[in-house]
């Protein structure tokens, strides 16, 4: 018998007790991926290095077993202000809060503590991939070029595979996202709003596998937000990114994509650094490339905030 590759999805659910299963459905917890890919196993294979007066190869054996997998979702909100998106669980296993406002916005803000895990599944034509304690990490790319998406990379305690049946997922509450361009999105940066053709995010959270005696887990233990933006280079006289860069200034950056209630996505950081600007070209359009880091206050936990209305 031969497997059909297109034939997977993924399911995810929060967890109510880190590490046990909140058993995903396809009626409720589908997610509208693109790209998936899993690490049935993931581990380190260490050899014993047995003295044994021969040449040859040994046993190797797997340490640390634990699961990975990547995906893509659509960057966009839920299409109902007030209303958490169908990625909301990931997002809150990436170390984020969430904040509704009944009818009003969704807001995704980084945390430090009481993170939360979620459980997927990957149905894999049959194949059923069980991921518990998950936790991990996003980015965002933003061009005018393509269609923007989140990209997730997490990593869950191992749980042997078994031959299922596949549910019939529903993917009904995801909403398509809109491309890049004059018309739906604005870029403002230090106070200049920008000529922008893109815009990344990555909040490189690290989240580790972790192996004791008397514990098992994923833990979620740093982040270190950082960006970029690409824009048409703009007059010194309007502003100059150079010195800002030099002086080591830190200032606003916004971003917000969509213009119809219920599916505007902000981005705001108040302590973004402009960093090695550099230029480059498109179209025969001279472009400035500047790298951004997304800092907290003394408080913490206020590095950039995503919120959907």
């Amino acid at each position: 018998m031969l497997f059909k590759a297109a034939k997977k999805f993924l399911l995810a659910k929060t967890e109510v007790t880190y590490g046990t299963d909140s058993v995903p459905t396809g009626a409720a917890n589908a997610i509208e991926t693109r790209n998936l890919t899993i690490e049935p196993i993931r581990a380190e294979v260490v050899q014993q290095a047995i003295d044994r007066g021969t040449l040859g190869g040994e046993l190797g054996l797997h340490v640390g077993v634990h699961h990975a997998l990547e995906f893509d979702v659509g960057f966009a909100a839920s299409g109902t202000a007030g209303t958490a998106p169908g990625w909301g669980p990931v997002m809150k296993a990436c170390g984020h809060s969430e904040t509704i406002v009944a009818f009003t916005s969704v807001t995704y803000a980084p945390i430090d503590a009481n993170i939360e895990s979620v459980s997927m599944r990957v149905h894999a034509d049959g194949e059923l991939h069980n991921f518990v304690g998950c936790r991990g990490s996003v980015r965002l790319q933003t061009d005018t070029d393509g269609v923007p998406v989140w990209h997730f990379t997490m990593i869950g305690l191992y749980v042997a595979p078994s031959a299922v049946a596949d549910p019939t997922p529903d993917i009904s509450a995801f909403v398509a996202p809109l491309p890049v361009s004059q018309s739906q999105s604005t870029f403002t940066l230090h106070g200049y709003t920008a000529n922008g053709k893109t815009f990344t995010f990555d909040q490189q959270g690290d989240a580790q596998y972790l192996s004791l005696t008397d514990q098992e887990s994923v833990e979620f233990v740093d982040r270190n937000a950082v960006g970029t933006m690409i824009m048409a280079r703009p007059e010194l006289s309007a502003k100059d990114f150079y010195a800002i860069a030099v002086a080591n200034n830190l200032g606003a950056a916004q971003v917000v994509h969509g213009t119809t209630a219920g599916n505007i996505i902000t981005f705001d950081a108040a302590q973004c650094q402009v960093l090695n600007p550099t230029h480059s070209e498109e179209k025969g359009v001279a472009m400035l490339n500047l790298d951004l880091g997304f800092y907290p206050s003394a408080s913490g936990g206020d590095d950039y905030t995503w919120t959907l209305t």
